[in-house]
């Protein structure tokens, strides 16, 4: 397993530990502290390439990369460093990434780390939806009850993409709400809506009378036969 996260801006870096001697002693476990970030932004050789933004569409950026110890949070464990800034940008960075898995390309582990946008997303809406606020106390109801959460999320984006419409909802949507023009997906609310009415509706549909060829009144009671007795 390895780990991709963002760099506080204020973090404490280090050059690798020196080689081993054999000297008596413990060796070090790490070696000079380096520059703040911003100072290693202005020193450090950028190079332009093309990265995979959170949406899946290819950006321009400016990549630096350093191989260090960011000593607090890993310990001696190797880490490559990488300053991330836009594609005209002369100074400065947008976003510092670190990540354990020093052998990946910079431009692979800025890629991965725009995709959590999609796990913090799915958590947002897991929340809105009430994933996480049962008030449990027993150990494994507290284990369940979340991932159940989750579960019964992706179950409904898996069926909104099998039977969902967006485009009616969306029209909807915008009919409710004139002034949100630009709103061209659906989310998971929406999603979650289109589900409930389904829902509702195989509900009512089950309670329903079978539909049937005869009449609802017998011949014999008609209007027309009393009459005519």
């Amino acid at each position: 397993m390895t780990v991709t996260t963002r760099v506080r801006a204020n973090a404490a870096l280090y050059e690798l530990a020196p080689e081993p001697t054999r000297r008596a002693g413990r060796p070090p476990l790490k070696a000079k502290q380096l520059p703040s970030l911003d100072e290693l932004a202005n020193t450090l050789p950028f190079r332009q390439v093309t990265v995979i933004g959170k949406d899946g569409k290819p950006l321009t950026k400016q990549l630096a990369e350093l191989r260090c110890l960011w000593y607090k949070p890993f310990y001696t464990q190797p880490i490559k460093l990488v300053l991330v800034r836009g594609a005209e940008a002369t100074e400065e960075y947008e976003i510092a990434i670190a990540s354990t898995d020093a052998a990946a390309a910079a431009a692979e582990l800025v890629a991965r780390y725009g995709r959590r946008w999609t796990i913090e997303t799915a958590i947002q809406e897991g929340k809105a939806n009430g994933v996480g606020q049962a008030r449990n106390r027993l150990e494994r109801a507290v284990k369940r009850t979340v991932p159940f959460g989750f579960l019964c999320q992706t179950l409904t984006i898996v069926w909104y993409q099998l039977h969902g419409d967006p485009e009616r909802d969306i029209h909807a949507r915008r009919l409710r709400a004139p002034w949100y023009p630009h709103k061209l997906t659906v989310s998971y609310t929406d999603m979650l809506a289109a589900l409930r009415r389904a829902l509702i509706r195989a509900e009512f549909l089950a309670q329903g009378h079978p539909r049937t060829n005869t009449p609802q009144i017998p011949p014999a009671q008609s209007p027309p036969a009393s009459a005519a007795a």
